[in-house]
Order: structure tokens, then sequence, then C-alpha cells
């Protein structure tokens, strides 16, 4: 198995090299300021397992000729943003799993999916670490992606907005649930081509919290997450109210810039 190497010393990154250390695998863990100069003579998965706003930074500093060899396993809407980067057509993943302080421990247990040309090979690699993950082809990603993107944001807004966990959310509140997934089912099948009925995407997204009912996410990556839902919805003329409504229970000042995002796009389009 070749060495893998992960970008990012954070919760998600340090765990992983924690866990391949603990079972004899070569990794390089690479940080903000290490470990940069043994992607020129390195061969392997590179995972990229930093915060969003770090995409541009890593793709800069990369050495071209490893770019392709990228694993970018973020969570929102990113493929425009890996598009703009210039490499829009990276590999991805999709974890489900959680690691809610650095160091802590790994909770979870649903296959993570990746796809691309090392998706079977990075696949392996989490097995080996006693981590469900599978492959799958590029057609059959995006149903996949949809799914955890509209898990991310819509507990993102949810717990806040509720003061709620994650599987309160999939259960005391699992009615507003619905509702939010209900909205963005047209904001899928328009922007996406993901067609998959509100009720049977609430149930398998209630499966993955019940794994991790005890967390709390919050209204983070805004851009990439909540705000992306309300730019689509306004690009595509598609109702946002109980979105914008979640938003400004969670956030007041927030939600009033959102949906003043939402009207402005909206005039414009």
């Amino acid at each position: 198995m070749s060495i893998v190497s992960i970008i990012g010393a954070g919760r998600i990154g340090a765990a992983l090299a924690e866990r391949a250390r603990n079972a004899d695998l070569p990794v390089d863990l690479i940080t903000r300021t290490d470990g940069w100069e043994g992607l020129r003579s390195s061969e392997g998965p590179v995972l990229v397992a930093v915060r969003n706003d770090g995409l541009g930074e890593v793709v800069e500093r990369t050495p071209e000729p490893r770019r392709r060899d990228l694993v970018f396993v973020q969570n929102g809407a990113i493929r425009e943003r890996l598009a703009e980067l210039g490499v829009g057509d990276a590999d991805r993943g999709l974890v489900y799993f959680l690691v809610a302080s650095r160091g802590g421990p790994v909770v979870g247990g649903q296959a993570s999916i990746f796809t691309g040309r090392l998706a079977d090979e990075v696949a392996a690699w989490f097995r080996a670490l006693g981590l469900a993950a599978r492959a799958v082809d590029r057609a059959t990603f995006p149903a996949y992606e949809w799914e955890k993107h509209v898990w991310i944001a819509a507990h993102g807004v949810l717990c806040p907005a509720l003061a709620a966990t994650v599987g309160e959310v999939g259960t005391t509140h699992r009615t507003q649930l619905m509702e939010l997934v209900a909205e963005w089912a047209a904001v899928g099948e328009a922007e996406w081509g993901v067609r998959t009925p509100p009720d049977e995407l609430v149930g398998r997204l209630t499966v993955y919290s019940a794994e991790i009912q005890d967390y709390r996410p919050t209204l983070k990556a805004f851009d990439d997450r909540n705000g992306w839902f309300v730019d689509a919805a306004a690009r595509r003329g598609l109702p946002a109210g109980v979105h914008l409504r979640l938003v400004e229970q969670a956030d007041a000042e927030l939600g009033a810039q959102a949906r003043e995002r939402y009207r402005a796009i909206s005039r414009g389009r």
C-alpha cells in the first residue's frame, strides 16, 4: 500500500494520522509549516483535511505534478470552488465519522465514500484503519455529495435554531427537518440534477445522526453550506422562507444578511 500524505493537522487529519501509525501504516502529516517539501519526492494519495477557506493555499503549495493526487474531503458545496482552483476533476471524499475535538476519538460507523482515480486505494486505506469506506463511480457520487451537503447545512442551522443535538433534530424536531429538506429538494434537482424524495433523504440523514446523536454543529463555512442554498434558491427563483427563518432564529444578524442576499440576487436574476 502506498504511503498516504495528509494535509492538515486538525481534528480529522491528526486522528487519521494517529490511527495509521497505530496500524503500522506509512503516513506523512503535513502541517501549515512542515512537510510540504516531501510532496515533491513522494507518491500516493494526498488527503486534504483542511478547512474550506484553506483550499486555495493547499492547491497553490502543492507541486503541480502532485495535484492529480489530491483527495478533497471537505463538507459543503465545494465543487465550484475546486473548478475555480483548476482541480475540478480532483478525487473527492465524504467522511462519515466525527472527531469532536483534537485528540478525541473517532465516532460513527457509516461508510465514508470516495470517488476518482485513487478512490479504491483510499477506501482500502480507510478500511485498514478500521474505518468503513467504499469507492463509487463519478456518476454515482453526486447523490452522496448532495446527501452529505444537506446533512451538514440542515443540522448547522437547525441545531442552533432549536437548541438541539443532531439526534434530537432527527426525533423531536423531525417535522422541521422534513420542511427544510422538502424546500431544498427543488434546489438539488435544479443545481445538481439530484432527485431524491425528501422523506427518503430524511430517513438516511437520521441514520447518520443516530451514530453521533450528541453532536451540535453550528453555522460555519457559511458560503459553502447554508449560504450556498440561499444563493442557489435566489438564482433559480425558488422559495427559501423556511431556511431563511431558521437562519434568523439561529443568528439574527446573519439571518438579516442572508435575507438581503436572497433579495438582491432575486432582483438581479
